[in-house]
C-alpha cells in the first residue's frame, strides 16, 4: 500500500492524496469508512463497541492529528501490506 500526495490547486498549502498512485476523495474515504464500520459490527456487533470503537478511533486521531504509539497500542491496530 502506497499513500502520497500532491499539490494540490484550491490553495497554496493544499495537497492532493494517493492510494496506490489513485487520488481520493473525501466521498471515497466516506464509502471506505461505511465499509469498515459494516464490517467492525459483523465482527463485534452491539452491544458491543464495533463500529463505535472505530469511531472512537477516528476521533481521537482527529483531535491528536498524528497516530501515536499509544493510540496503535490502544486500539490494538497492525499494519499490513
Amino acid at each position: 500500500m502506497t499513500i502520497t500526495t500532491t499539490k494540490g490547486h484550491r490553495h497554496p498549502k493544499d495537497i492532493v492524496i494517493h492510494y496506490n498512485g489513485k487520488a481520493i476523495s473525501p466521498y471515497e474515504l466516506m464509502q471506505i469508512l461505511i465499509l469498515f464500520w459494516n464490517n467492525e459490527d459483523i465482527i463485534r456487533p452491539p452491544p458491543n463497541k464495533g463500529a463505535k470503537m472505530l469511531l472512537e478511533l477516528i476521533e481521537e486521531v482527529f483531535e491528536t492529528r498524528e497516530l501515536t504509539d499509544n493510540i496503535v497500542r490502544k486500539y490494538h491496530l497492525t499494519k499490513k501490506i
